[in-house]
């Protein structure tokens, strides 16, 4: 087994890698491939490569757009694959919704860990995609943690608080890329978010540094 998939899971990524092997596989079954990729087998390069083959055949397909700019901030993490995550996002930014909201946060992260952004461009873009997507708790949680580097600890407070209300349970019949999308994107299914949360609400006022 890779990663820690499970038995069903290995048996779903084999039956796609099959098809994308004999030239079958569509686009929602790459989409598919690519998430399985990244969890729970933890093949980042292959979660890529999947992603970058998406965008070849439908070159405005801004999931995958929004999937790559993650992979390169997560995983890659290096300068040219920092100007590549930021290159996809801009055609993503003029979108309405939850593609707009995760690409301004992950623009936030992009700008922060690069040192682009100061603390204060990082936060306008975070309170833009909270305002987006209010319902999600990473916006919220990252936004938190930025008023509290500005010594803001109520409204620090009060989105972590609001991160907390947002924690859903994850269902059985959402779609792969659903399932990925509530993990990784919104966090709203994030393990262990809610002790997290807490840990943060508890330390921040303390120690803004504290992560």
């Amino acid at each position: 087994m890779r990663g820690h998939a499970t038995p069903q899971e290995e048996a779903e990524i084999r039956a796609l890698e099959a098809r994308v092997d004999s030239g079958a596989a569509s686009i929602s079954e790459l989409f598919d491939l690519a998430c399985l990729y990244m969890e729970p087998t933890h093949e980042d390069a292959s979660a890529i490569a999947c992603f970058n083959r998406i965008l070849q055949l439908d070159p405005g397909c801004s999931p995958s757009k929004i999937w790559l700019a993650y992979c390169h901030l997560h995983y890659s993490m290096d300068p040219v694959s920092e100007r590549a995550a930021r290159q996809l996002l801009e055609g993503v930014l003029g979108e309405h919704g939850r593609l707009r909201a995760a690409a301004l946060m992950i623009s936030a992260s992009l700008g922060s860990d690069s040192g682009d952004l100061d603390t204060g461009e990082v936060i306008h873009l975070l309170e833009q995609s909270v305002a987006t997507a209010p319902d999600w708790v990473n916006n919220r949680l990252f936004l938190g943690v930025r008023y509290a580097e500005m010594g803001r600890i109520t409204e620090m407070d009060a989105e972590l608080a609001a991160a907390l209300e947002n924690i859903i349970e994850a269902q059985p019949h959402w779609s792969i890329g659903r399932r990925m999308f509530e993990m990784s994107i919104t966090g709203r299914t994030s393990f262990g978010v809610a002790r997290w949360l807490q840990q943060l609400r508890e330390h921040l006022p303390k120690d803004p540094q504290w992560r």
